[in-house]
């Protein structure tokens, strides 16, 4: 969470990372497309199925949760995350 390519009409507040087996995450960072990477509060690497990582408040744009894991048989893998966060309407 956010899903891959989503469009958001208010910032996430959290990152939410699920895996189907228990492997731990040694890096995520959230970059803005075209800009600045985005800090992330540090946290203990462990074996779970599962993370959550708070979020500073975000600008509308583009962003890319970048994270990297090691598998249970000790293999790395990453993936991206795309989404988007649209401006505010006024109506």
């Amino acid at each position: 969470m956010p899903a891959a390519g989503a469009v958001l009409t208010t910032p996430p507040e959290r990152i939410e990372l699920h895996f189907n087996e228990r492997v731990q995450l040694t890096a995520l960072r959230l970059r803005r497309v075209g800009g600045e990477e985005i800090p992330l509060p540090r946290r203990a690497i462990r074996a779970a199925t599962a993370e959550t990582i708070a979020l500073p408040p975000l600008a509308p744009g583009e962003y890319r949760a970048e994270w990297r894991i090691i598998s249970q048989d000790g293999h790395p893998v990453g993936g991206v995350i795309p989404f988007r966060i649209e401006p505010s309407r006024s109506p």
